[in-house]
């Protein structure tokens, strides 16, 4: 494809007196720019992709934009937004873009993919192979693959999805088929403390009360904070404190 891209801009070129773009093989990647400084600010821009990518934990989209953005492009006029974090990760060496606009290094280990991707397990009761695969693959769809079962069972171990309460057990005969069912939380799961329950917000039980549904909302608000970096307030009962502050993870 790189090949076929320089043809044609050589094609033009000796077809026209006023070449629109020109091409930098010697970069890695090839870039093809407008000029020679667009090609430099891109090659900037993918040294810090590079570089951040790298990091742990994973610096988030705002964090790197306000990097990239400290390096001024030659016309003097700021890239849209977003615009800037998409050629630096394409003008980069080793650097992909999640679906959630997050650095990271192509071929990421797949350990470290997974556990990124826990939050991405909760929902569904039964989970297949390929679905826990796809999940995964869809927010890094340029790491490592996971390895199969059973050693998929013992990365899930590997990277605590329990202690995430993301934990699924893997089952020849639920009725529903094989699969990674996910596992309910009771308080002798957990060693909730005697008087306070913990509901299991991970999957469907098998008769969802109120309770259940909304602990399972108040879940996916924590967790949807979580991955945004948004401030949420929780409130408790005030005579409750104690136990909210030992129960929280």
């Amino acid at each position: 494809m790189a090949l076929l891209v320089i043809e044609s801009i050589e094609l033009e070129a000796s077809a026209s007196d006023t070449a629109r773009f020109a091409s930098y093989a010697d970069q890695t990647p090839i870039l093809v720019a407008l000029s020679p400084e667009l090609a430099a600010h891109a090659v900037a821009l993918g040294a810090i992709a590079d570089r951040m990518a790298l990091e742990d934990p994973l610096p988030s989209p705002g964090r790197v934009e306000e990097e990239l953005n400290l390096v001024a492009p030659p016309s003097g006029k700021a890239l849209p937004h977003g615009s800037t974090l998409r050629l630096a990760a394409a003008a980069s060496k080793s650097a992909s873009l999640s679906a959630r606009a997050e650095l990271y290094p192509r071929g990421m280990s797949p350990a470290t993919a997974l556990r990124l991707s826990l939050g991405s397990l909760a929902g569904p009761r039964l989970l297949s192979e390929e679905a826990v695969r796809e999940r995964v693959r869809g927010r890094f769809p340029d790491a490592a693959q996971l390895p199969p079962r059973p050693d998929l069972d013992r990365l899930l171990d590997e990277v605590g999805a329990d202690e995430v309460g993301a934990e699924r057990i893997w089952r020849d005969d639920d009725p529903d088929g094989r699969g990674y069912v996910s596992r309910i939380v009771t308080p002798s799961d957990r060693g909730s403390p005697s008087g306070v329950l913990r509901y299991g917000t991970l999957a469907a039980a098998p008769q969802s009360t109120p309770e259940v549904l909304d602990a399972r909302s108040l879940e996916e608000k924590n967790v949807g904070a979580g991955r945004s970096g948004a401030f949420l307030a929780l409130t408790v009962d005030p005579r409750r404190p104690p136990t909210a502050c030992s129960t929280s993870r």
